[in-house]
């Protein structure tokens, strides 16, 4: 929750300072977990459920980060 409590203060803070070249990062990140997921799911990695339930929890934070600085 901590992360998301601060994505919250960067929105107010931080957002007319974020470009598009920081959003597109966010998504490359963002994808990159996605395949190390899959991988985790598909046995090509070792990885528990629980890292797969917190890796999907940080996309989804990723995906609510962006909304915010695309929507700004």
């Amino acid at each position: 929750m901590l992360v998301r409590e601060m994505a919250l203060k960067c929105r107010v803070e931080v957002l007319p300072e974020i470009n598009k070249s920081v959003v597109a990062e966010l998504g490359r990140v963002g994808g990159l977990i996605k395949i190390l997921v899959m991988q985790g799911r598909e046995g090509q990695r070792h990885l528990s459920i629980e890292q797969i339930s917190w890796l999907n929890g940080v996309v989804k934070m990723i995906k609510e980060i962006r909304a915010m600085v695309v929507s700004k």
